[in-house]
């Protein structure tokens, strides 16, 4: 079912990471000045960045592969990996994956079992790192790395799931939110992660065995892009396809790139998709790939042989949305193979890394290049490039860079050997991170440089929804020169950033949205988010606002903020989406439900919390009660779940103690489907509000479970809303037959696989007089497997309602209770009366029959 899209704003003010932008135009209204600043981090990392990824709470996960050795940094806490299939050690107490916290610089060792070599990944909707393939034990599996804030998360790895091994594969984010792996060593194929079916397996991709060169290749990690119709553009070796992946059918072939030499592994040049533009008003989308780099034909066999050949000085820019594409070729100041291209904030592109000599692989790189370009797109031609600040180091194979919040490129990496080895080589294994600062991160640029006040970080935002941002600027500006832009975070090895993309927001009609002042150096600027998720597929994006290529400061630390739940169980149904998470202390779910007359929501993971709509219900974990329970002084119009009628929220002055507070600088905001509509609840805090409650009224249902504070409850409170949101539990694809589900009234069904059993006992609503009632407990089915993906149909008769969710849930009596706007007697009936913000100490916790 299709649902209107709205704009969520989420006030936990916790990470920076979808960052608005404000962009200039850039050939002219550049204000930047010197050529950039190098910085040392970290001077060993105890693990070489063969793969990274920012992740949502201003992180970066870093690892390499695991079966050559040991690397040099320990597993905490004595622990060691016993692993019978590792190629060199079976006990090996070295971790192979760390997570970097940029705020505080500190590095926390990740403990990844299975080979992760040269594999691949992007980051899901939710914000967690999905990984897939690698090498021997590892090749076909994925692992999970879920961002938390107490460091308390680990890798997770799904043994076999993916359909065909998959080594040096090129994975990107779909607009359903699944991603697509593509290629691999040996393996002419795509398939999809995770999978829709027990069917869905692995399908033909022709183009990767025409690309293939025999005995050396010259296709692994193509370059995948989403193009604004939907289909992918990939490029392997020296040419490129426009591939429908849902027909399977080539829909458009590209022109052979100029001068026919590869630029795909091992010949390794790199590509980006440039700035996308034009999203609103009707007029053509325009999208453009830049490939740069890379090696001769030949050169692979030749530095196996001893000697190495100069790389590619040469860059490829081609207009794939166009009827008749043709290439049009720039000369770069230096020839480079395993560059790495990153797309700066503001729309520049920075290729950094790599070497003038060689190719890929194992000690076949010469001749560091040392000094990055960035590459101006909006310049005319043959006035693009320049020359940036060198470094001293030498980053070669094996080597990654990444954007992190505040503008800066995070740099690591460089083993060109098969073990980390530090002495006798031309190229030890290094173990530093550094940090270059681009030109507009210079300090002369301070007084206009934009600082956003709201939307808050961690900001959710619907599809073709107005965005408004309220931002501050020192110095006077030219209020026409602001613009703003969105930046997804790649998942980047081996020369490619996988699922990098950047979009310029404008108005409706396409036009640079105005710019209003607001006083003492505040403005205001209000743009469109793009349409859909084809133009950006759903998940986290950095926002910026720029002023002249100038972007977004940050000026305050991250606070401090426990994270939120793990996702175990994710599913969908009838256009909704649903959580089902297990946090560190007990079962939370959580849900969001939304009226259809509702056009704005405002909700807060541990602060503000606006449910807008009467028609609304939201699943929450008793830890919402511990500090709703903090809150300060009252506002009549908000209650203590924050439903309202009128949209009233509680101010920030009144809710100062309810969570962490915003850094204004820079928010992060998450892009969500129109199909998804959720919350995620921290858990970690649920076992705080343990006291019990002394009275509860006598005609409050479930009065003695909910005195009996060891008796644990399989509870699943009831919608309010049926007729939106029915969710008939007929089948679940991937449990393992047999499987029982309680249906909430002491009986019991069986599902069995591939064909899917409904619960006959207790599933109709009874009634009272002439009106229909939910009970309290509905059929909940065990989520104890989280490799497994829940699906559901709808075959149920219309008079059956259904479970609300399809998940066990095992609480203590001191369960938060549902609100509801419609029915204010059941809230006087259960003793909670109807508290605003500051009365909600006479919060009780009761599960209840709603009349609807």
């Amino acid at each position: 079912m299709a649902t209107t899209p709205t704009l969520l704003l989420i006030s936990c003010l916790l990470h920076h990471f979808i960052i608005l932008l404000l962009l200039l135009p850039y050939q002219h209204n550049s204000l930047t000045l010197a050529a950039g600043e190098w910085k040392l981090l970290v001077s060993n990392t105890g693990v070489s960045a063969m793969h990274m990824q920012l992740l949502n709470n201003d992180r970066v996960v870093i690892f390499d592969l695991t079966d050559f050795g040991p690397s040099n940094i320990s597993l905490p806490n004595g622990k060691c990996r016993n692993n019978p299939r590792d190629l060199t050690l079976k006990i090996d107490c070295t971790a192979h994956s760390i997570e970097y916290d940029v705020a505080s610089k500190s590095i926390r060792p990740l403990n990844v079992f299975t080979n992760v070599w040269c594999s691949s990944g992007a980051a899901m909707p939710d914000g967690s790192l999905m990984q897939t393939g690698g090498f021997n034990d590892g090749e076909r599996n994925a692992r999970v790395f879920r961002p938390c804030r107490d460091n308390s998360c680990d890798w997770q790895e799904f043994n076999t799931v993916l359909t065909q091994s998959r080594w040096y594969a090129t994975n990107h984010i779909l607009p359903d939110g699944r991603q697509i792996i593509v290629g691999g060593r040996g393996r002419f194929t795509y398939e999809f992660y995770p999978k829709r079916t027990g069917a869905d397996g692995a399908y033909d991709l022709p183009f990767l065995a025409q690309t293939n060169d025999p005995r050396i290749e010259n296709n692994l990690y193509p370059f995948v892009f989403l193009n604004v119709d939907g289909n992918l553009f990939i490029f392997a070796n020296n040419r490129a396809i426009l591939f429908d992946y849902v027909k399977g059918a080539v829909v458009k072939t590209y022109p052979t790139i100029p001068g026919g030499d590869p630029r795909s592994y091992p010949s390794s040049g790199s590509a980006v998709l440039l700035p996308l533009r034009n999203l609103h008003g009707g007029a053509k989308i325009t999208a453009e790939v830049l490939v740069c780099g890379g090696a001769p034909k030949g050169s692979f066999t030749s530095a196996n042989n001893g000697k190495f050949v100069e790389a590619l000085n040469t860059c490829g820019r081609i207009q794939i949305t166009d009827p008749n594409p043709q290439w049009v070729m720039e000369t770069m100041p230096s020839a480079r193979v395993m560059g790495d291209m990153v797309l700066l904030p503001n729309g520049n592109v920075l290729i950094i890394n790599g070497a003038s000599k060689g190719t890929a692989g194992w000690d076949l790189g010469r001749n560091p290049v040392l000094t990055p370009v960035i590459y101006r797109p909006n310049n005319p031609i043959r006035s693009r490039f320049e020359a940036q600040s060198s470094s001293s180091i030498p980053r070669m194979y094996h080597s990654t860079a990444v954007l992190l919040r505040d503008g800066r490129v995070l740099v690591s990496g460089s083993n060109p050997n098969a073990y980390y080895n530090f002495t006798g080589v031309l190229f030890p294994t290094d173990l530093t991170m550094e940090v270059f600062s681009p030109d507009y991160l210079d300090s002369r640029l301070a007084r206009v440089r934009p600082t956003i006040i709201s939307p808050a970080s961690h900001s959710q935002i619907g599809y073709g929804q107005l965005l408004t941002i309220n931002f501050r600027a020192q110095g006077g500006i030219n209020r026409n020169l602001i613009t703003v832009t969105m930046v997804s975070p790649p998942f980047t090895t081996h020369s490619f950033s996988m699922n990098q993309r950047l979009l310029v927001l404008t108005n409706e009609n396409g036009i640079r949205a105005d710019v209003t002042p607001l006083g003492r150096s505040n403005y205001k600027i209000r743009v469109t988010t793009p349409g859909s998720p084809i133009l950006a597929p759903p998940g986290y994006y950095l926002l910026f606002v720029i002023y002249r290529e100038v972007p977004t400061s940050v000026s305050e630390p991250e606070p401090s903020w426990p994270g939120p739940p793990e996702v175990v169980e994710r599913f969908s149904s009838q256009g909704q989406q649903f959580n089902a998470s297990v946090g560190r202390e007990k079962a939370v779910i959580s849900r969001q439900l939304v009226d259809k007359h509702s056009d704005s929501t405002e909700l807060g993971c541990l602060g503000r919390l606006g449910l807008a709509s009467p028609l609304l219900s939201a699943h929450i974990s008793s830890s919402f009660a511990s500090h709703l329970h903090t809150a300060q002084s009252a506002s009549s119009s908000c209650h203590p779940l924050g439903l309202e009628a009128d949209r009233a929220f509680c101010p920030d002055s009144q809710i100062n103690s309810l969570g962490p507070r915003s850094t204004p600088s820079a928010p992060m905001a998450r892009l969500i489907n129109k199909t998804q509509r959720e919350i995620l609840i921290p858990s970690s805090l649920s076992s705080e509000f343990q006291s019990p409650i002394s009275t509860v009224p006598e005609n409050c249902p479930l009065k003695d479970q909910l005195m009996d504070s060891d008796r644990r409850l399989e509870v699943d409170l009831p919608l309010l809303s049926p007729s939106l949101f029915d969710i008939p539990l007929t089948s679940l694809d991937g449990i393992d037959g047999g499987r029982r589900f309680d249906c909430g009234t002491g009986s019991r069904g069986r599902l069995s696989r591939g064909r899917g059993r409904r619960c006959t006992s207790g599933m109709r609503a009874p009634s009272v007089g002439s009106k229909r009632v939910l009970p309290a407990s509905f059929a909940m089915v065990s989520a104890a497997r989280p490799t497994k993906r829940l699906s559901l149909d709808s075959q149920f008769a219309p008079d059956v309602f259904s479970p609300s969710f399809p998940f066990r849930f095992e609480a203590s009596w001191s369960r938060l209770a549902e609100c509801s706007e419609l029915i204010p007697d059941w809230w006087n009936r259960c003793g909670i009366g109807r508290p605003d913000c500051g009365v909600v100490d006479r919060l009780n916790h009761c599960s209840e029959v709603l009349e609807l």
